[in-house]
């Protein structure tokens, strides 16, 4: 009598299935909360006149951020998980859309610093949260599937960027589109993170 043997595609498959909607999360936290800045930047340069001076210090204040909601999860522990990534997430699609309705250094600096703290409060919720137990054999699959979400989120918003500035679109209508996108990114992620 033989053992019958198992094949790894459907643990693979059931671990995307669970895992697509970390994946879409941080789509939205870090393709858009932490790396919009970088295709958007050209469209802002040129039709505000600013420097690479002033280019670095937003996208500084951008890695600031970040690195402070980082510290900020060792000095308070996030204690509900599935309330903290809907905030960060709600922030991210908030702060980017609220790019076009200030023009200055100062509150462009003061959004990318937010922006960069929700991301980084997102990323740490997602990293938290497991669609599998520990040490279930999906395990690794199911991680493999989330974390591609940072590198798709980044380059569906660079690719977003390319299309619509092909046509024409202005540096504010790229944020607002970028926006929509984190919206969109994160209740399609929602229904799947329970």
């Amino acid at each position: 009598m033989s053992t019958p043997v198992t094949s790894p595609a459907p643990a693979s498959r059931n671990a995307a299935a669970l895992a697509w909607p970390a994946a879409l999360a941080l789509a939205a936290a870090m393709g858009i909360g932490r790396f919009a800045f970088t295709p958007v930047w050209p469209s802002m340069a040129q039709e505000a006149g600013l420097s690479l001076a002033q280019g670095s210090w937003l996208a500084s204040a951008n890695y600031a951020g970040y690195l402070l909601g980082a510290l900020a999860a060792i000095a308070w522990p996030v204690r509900r998980l599935r309330g903290t990534l809907a905030a960060s997430l709600l922030a991210v699609a908030l702060l980017t859309l609220a790019m076009p309705l200030w023009h200055g250094m100062a509150a462009w600096c003061a959004l990318r610093l937010a922006a960069g703290y929700a991301s980084a409060s997102a990323f740490i919720c997602v990293a938290a949260w497991r669609p599998v137990p520990v040490g279930d054999p999906r395990e690794a699959g199911a991680s493999a599937v989330a974390y591609a979400g940072v590198g798709a989120g980044i380059a569906l918003t660079g690719l977003a960027c390319l299309a619509l500035t092909a046509r024409g679109a202005l540096a504010d209508t790229l944020w607002i589109a970028l926006g929509g996108l984190a919206l969109a990114l994160s209740a399609a992620a929602w229904a799947g993170l329970r």
